[in-house]
């Protein structure tokens, strides 16, 4: 018999669970909150439940939602966390009055109908008839016919709250508010996409987001019926074979923003070929703006499908082959990878060629429409839209634009606040096929109300107080990955965080959360990861920090593996970490040596597992790569590249498990006869010390990693050196002082911002430049915070050096100015540097002057009163060094860059005029006179002589195209490349070997957040 404990006593004796009995304190006001009024707790030691008892008004009760029941939830639970009562689960008994019986508080929910079966699933719940092992999709990005250890399994992923139109406000809203410079909103969605998500497909998942993971705000769609005079320009469609219109749904165009009714991806039809006909599809899209784009097919399924075409996405760096089951997950956009394009239109490097597989199985292929990225506020509400960028939103929006149908899956609440909790999991359960996908749900979340720490959830109905934590209303499976995850996380951050993570209370808990609720979503486990507290200032400084997400979301992407293996009967293996160290050297034969150190490995994996091979891949400007060559289990490449053209390179490691984040960006010019300049990338920094920049409306901090350290600059020194007449090396700081320095007339060192806790310039480093000085070398570094690291807070060699040898003195801190102005010889010069709006903001600008001014002056100033020191140029027989105080690579204006370094070469005397002349890089046409990027395809294209035409030229009906030539070894494509898995960023303590930023790129073969980026 239960023993109902009223809150009149002042002291409440509680039954202990397993140390005795505790004596608490429960002051009224730790139980109230909006209007439920608690009437007593009961607590049952056998099961470690604990059950509120209250009453509210049936104002409230009557219309009950799950976002309103969550919330009690989680006060209710942090109020028994704070008073240090142990349980496993909570469970709330409810009534309008006190005349009537308590109830269990779920009864007052609206009474939601099940999610339907998607449109040509079987009606039984079996899965599609045909149960072809062919999986939907091959990995995000595929090179050559490696898979990773979640190849098979569909992952179903939420970043939580968003932007939601709010009902009551008639406005678009967060749904939590800013705490510690964080909006949760924000926070989990830059977890999800930068981190998760990355992690998961470069480990072969196929991953359904709830909400847009594409950060691309341009968005450019396709459709079959736009042909190849589409009014509007977003592109044109071309088609080769016989092809017939069905008028089946399928995706119709639309004019966006649309309204809440409108499904775009029934709007329309489709068309439909034999695949026996050698029929091909082309869709051409007019790029708005260069950049990182996902691409997306959609399609309509069916069992007479082809089991495996081929989708060749010709992108800036040459093509890339993905390959697609249609009989699975159609009528909706599917993701095929992220790849670098070019703006305008170009068929060579902005398109995507549709065909059939050869070994096919099924009578048809299906055209429909294609979409290049995210965008931005696509739904309109009550003549209101977010004005937000597409992966800011909610899912409730999101799974509108994926197809899902209203009423049904979104909209089934009045409230959309609250359909967005309904949103996510009905999303998952509706494009779920039962009996084919090996599914698994999980949802990042940050918590609030007061504790600190990880809790991670499964679903319990808190109905009768009756069960334990473990009482089997979750969905099968969920308890194990819960504890995989959960405790993955914990360990990780405990062992690589500077400041660890606390365990919330018990860490695993059974709620009411609507979002992994079993009976929305019976068909997968489900769980929901609360990371730590956005209200504790702790917590909150954790959740700002790149390096504590990386951490969080690759042990969460670990636990997901180790669900799997224990479920599977296999042995965990878990993705490399990104390859470390690079340098690019080129030699007296006029090729480039690419070197690297293999990724560093742990004992418990937490960074991963060790590399069995390598692919190298190779750019023309830095950003857009190739697909890459496998060169196996070696840590060096030869490449010969073009004379006086830069050439950039980045290495992916790949396992079984999968594929790492790629390296950082180096680079080189080979230019015949003519004087070296190495290029140091000393700029490894990245954490919660560096957002973008504050939303000065609200004080919030955003963690956009492409700008705050894009690990690529070397693209910003390579192309000016290389037009003077250079040759280039590069390295990566901590292999540069084991390099041969006699040969260069310059080392140009870029210190980003780097600082006291990253050191910008190490002893042994000081030690070879001045060593290299005082042999008649050339030195000039930049960076925000050398002076402040070495003179205002270094030790006395740091001093030493700082003042003697690079002839520079620390005046302050910031100059509070982005802007520069020259004297002396360099008096023409004048301009500006990036504020956070383009390449990444130096938040803190040194203000130098020189230490002997005998030797040397200040040559730029921040102000034109030229009272701030911005550079110091220093020119003896015995010394010659400059030293910048805001990063170099930060001026946005090329010519400006260029006429720096120009008058720098003339002070110190070198001939920058040697070597041949460089050639132009630009894009060279085919011979059969193919487009080059940007420009529309006219009457000069001329089909090859066998009237099979290049990706370039406008087919004839019977034309089968090529899929774009085969990449040339300087032909390179960035597909979108994310964060090392293993390289987690440096959140300000001193790099040991395993503590190395992620490097966010954008690109093929390895995807995630490594920044050209991430």
């Amino acid at each position: 018999m239960r023993n109902l404990i009223k809150l009149l006593l002042i002291f409440v004796v509680v039954s202990a669970f397993s140390l005795g009995a505790k004596e608490l304190k429960l002051p009224y006001d730790q139980f109230t909150y909006g209007g439920f009024s608690l009437d007593g707790i009961d607590v049952e030691a056998s099961t470690s439940g604990i059950t509120f008892f209250v009453t509210a008004p049936a104002s409230l009760l009557d219309n009950l939602d799950d976002l309103r029941l969550e919330e009690l939830s989680r006060f209710y639970i942090g109020t028994m966390v704070k008073l240090k009562l142990d349980y496993s689960k909570i469970n709330i008994m409810a009534r309008r009055d006190p005349s009537e019986d308590y109830r269990g508080i779920i009864d007052f929910l609206p009474k939601y109908k099940p999610v339907p079966k998607k449109e040509l699933e079987d009606s039984e719940g079996e899965g599609p008839k045909k149960k072809s092992d062919k999986r939907s999709l091959s990995p995000q990005v595929k090179i050559g016919d490696k898979t990773g250890f979640l190849s098979g399994k569909t992952l179903f992923v939420s970043a939580g709250h968003g932007w939601v139109y709010n009902t009551s406000l008639d406005s678009w809203v967060t749904q939590r508010e800013i705490s510690n410079h964080l909006i949760e909103d924000d926070s989990n969605a830059e977890t999800v996409t930068y981190f998760l998500i990355p992690y998961l497909r470069n480990a072969g998942g196929t991953v359904f987001p709830v909400r847009e993971s594409d950060r691309q705000e341009n968005m450019v769609i396709i459709d079959d019926e736009d042909g190849v005079d589409y009014e509007s320009q977003d592109g044109i469609f071309e088609t080769g074979g016989a092809w017939t219109l069905s008028d089946s749904a399928g995706y119709g165009r639309v004019s966006y923003p649309i309204s809440i009714s409108v499904n775009p991806l029934k709007n329309g039809g489709y068309r439909f070929a034999n695949i026996s006909d050698n029929a091909w599809a082309r869709w051409t899209a007019n790029i708005p703006k260069s950049g990182k784009y996902h691409v997306y097919v959609a399609f309509r399924r069916g069992d007479n499908r082809a089991d495996v075409v081929r989708y060749t996405v010709n992108h800036a760096g040459g093509s890339t082959e993905v390959t697609v089951n249609q009989q699975h997950h159609g009528s909706t956009w599917i993701d095929i990878g992220e790849y670098y394009f070019n703006e305008g239109l170009s068929r060579q490097n902005g398109s995507v060629l549709l065909r059939a597989a050869d070994e096919a199985e099924g009578s048809v292929i299906i055209a429909d429409a294609v979409r290049f990225g995210g965008g931005k506020a696509a739904l309109v509400r009550n003549s209101k839209t977010s004005e937000k960028p597409r992966w800011e939103e909610a899912a409730a929006p999101n799974v509108q634009f994926l197809g899902a149908p209203k009423n049904d899956v979104y909209q089934v609440s009045s409230n959309d606040r609250n359909d967005d909790i309904q949103a996510r999991s009905r999303y998952a359960a509706w494009e779920n096929e039962e009996g084919y996908d090996d599914s698994l749900y999980i949802s990042f979340h940050s918590n609030a109300g007061g504790g600190e720490g990880i809790s991670t959830y499964i679903y319990n109905s808190n109905y009768d107080g009756g069960a334990a934590y473990v009482t089997g209303e979750e969905t099968a499976g969920s308890v194990d990955l819960a504890n995989f995850v959960h405790n993955r996380i914990l360990a990780a951050e405990k062992a690589l965080f500077k400041d660890g993570l606390k365990e919330y209370g018990l860490g695993l808990y059974s709620a009411y959360f609507g979002e992994i609720n079993s009976n929305v979503n019976p068909e997968m486990p489900s769980i929901l990861v609360e990371l730590a507290f956005h209200d504790h200032a702790d917590d909150s400084a954790r959740l700002r920090d790149p390096k504590f997400r990386d951490i969080a979301a690759r042990a969460a992407y670990q636990g997901i593996v180790q669900y799997y293996a224990a479920k599977d009967g296999t042995t965990a293996v878990f993705l490399p970490g990104s390859p470390q160290d690079l340098a690019a050297v080129v030699g007296n034969d006029g090729k480039v040596k690419l070197s690297w150190r293999a990724p560093v490995t742990d004992e418990k994996r937490y960074l991963g597992d060790a590399a069995t091979g390598y692919i190298v891949q190779t750019s023309a400007d830095g950003l857009a790569f190739n697909d890459g060559v496998d060169v196996g289990n070696v840590l060096s490449y030869t490449f010969e590249p073009s004379e006086n053209t830069p050439v950039y390179f980045r290495v992916v490691a790949y396992n079984a498990g999968g594929y790492s984040f790629p390296s950082a960006v180096a680079g080189a010019v080979h230019t015949p006869n003519a004087a070296k300049i190495l290029v140091v990338d000393g700029f490894e920094r990245i954490d919660a010390a560096l957002p973008r920049f504050s939303d000065q409306t609200n004080n919030e901090y955003r963690y956009l990693l492409e700008f705050i350290n894009s690990f690529d600059y070397i693209k910003q020194y390579a192309p000016i050196f290389g037009e003077l007449g250079f040759s280039v090396d590069f390295v990566q700081r901590k292999v540069f002082a084991g390099q041969d320095l006699d040969d260069y007339a310059m080392i140009v060192w870029f210190a980003g911002e780097q600082s006291t806790l990253d050191e910008t310039v190490a002893h042994d480093e000081q030690a070879a430049i001045s060593n290299y000085l005082t042999n008649g070398g050339t030195f000039f570094i930049s960076g925000a915070e050398i002076g402040w690291d070495l003179d205002w807070k270094g030790d006395s060699a740091d001093k030493a050096f700082f003042n003697n040898v690079l002839n520079s003195a620390y005046v302050d801190d910031d100059s509070d100015l982005y802007t520069f102005y020259g004297a002396d010889t360099f008096s023409a010069i004048s301009g500006s540097f990036d504020n956070g709006s383009l390449v990444y903001q130096p938040e803190y600008p040194d203000v130098l002057k020189p230490f002997d001014e005998n030797i040397g002056s200040s040559v730029l100033f921040y102000d034109s009163a030229a009272s701030k020191g911005a550079m110091i140029l220093t020119k003896s027989a015995a010394k010659k060094t400059a030293v910048l105080g805001f990063p170099f690579e930060t001026i946005v204006s090329e010519s400006l860059r260029k006429s720096i370094i120009e008058t720098l070469l003339d002070e110190f005397g070198i001939d920058y005029s040697s070597g041949e002349e460089p050639v132009d890089t630009g894009d060279i046409p085919d011979s059969d006179d193919i487009s080059d990027t940007g420009d529309t395809p006219g009457s000069d294209d001329t089909p090859d002589s066998d009237d099979t035409p290049d990706t370039g030229d406008t087919p004839d009906s019977d034309d089968t195209p090529d899929t774009g030539d085969t990449p040339d070894s300087d032909d390179i494509s960035d597909t979108g490349d994310t964060q090392d898995s293993d390289d987690t960023p440096d959140t300000g303590d001193t790099q040991d070997s395993d503590d190395t930023p992620d490097h966010p790129n954008g690109g093929n073969g390895g995807s995630g957040c490594a920044l050209s980026l991430i």
